[in-house]
Formats: C-alpha cells, structure tokens, sequence
C-alpha cells in the first residue's frame, strides 16, 4: 500500500471512530499475525511510516487501545511476529506531524 493510501484510511478512520463503537471500530482495523486486533495508528505500519505505541513497548495497556494513534504491532505478541516483521519495508525516519503524546495505565 501507498504511502497516501496508508494515510487516508488512517484520517478515514480518525473520523469514523469518533461516531462508532468499539465493536464495530475492531472490523475495520488491521490485525496482527496472531490475528489480534491493533490501533488506528497501526494502518501506517504496512507503509513503514507507523510511529510505535510506547505503552505497547514498555509492555504496559494503552489508556487509548483501538483509538490509539500509535501502532500496536511492535511487541513480540507470537511466534510468528518476527516473521512477520522480515515482510515490511524498511522505515525511514523523516519529520512528520503524528502525535507525540503518550497515555499508559498500570495494567
């Protein structure tokens, strides 16, 4: 998927999750390859352009979850993560305006 593809089904669901519920957010989110769901912020992750949840990171519950605008594939969730991982382009790091903010909860 394209770069512009990745960010316009991001905003889409940006706009979306604001007028549904989480049942029905869960259908149009990505899954991870042990078929859990992710985060809004995961859609960017095909394109190499996601920026990682760093609740996710630290291995604590994000306050966000789906509506999170960070991604939420960057932990070893299954054997088959690294795997998985080998099938993404590179990142490339350049300057952007994705959110900074961090929430975490003590799971």
């Amino acid at each position: 998927m394209k770069l512009d593809e990745c960010s316009h089904q991001m905003q889409q669901l940006l706009e979306q999750s604001k007028s549904i519920d989480d049942v029905a957010l869960v259908s149009l989110l990505p899954h991870n390859p042990c078929h859990k769901t992710s985060s809004i912020g995961s859609t960017m992750h095909e394109c190499g352009e996601c920026k990682p949840c760093q609740c996710i990171l630290m291995s604590e519950p994000c306050a966000l979850g789906l509506r999170c605008q960070f991604c939420h594939f960057h932990t070893p969730l299954c054997s088959d993560y690294l795997a998985y991982l080998k099938t993404l382009p590179p990142q490339v790091e350049q300057p952007d305006n994705k959110p900074k903010a961090r929430i975490c909860r003590k799971g």
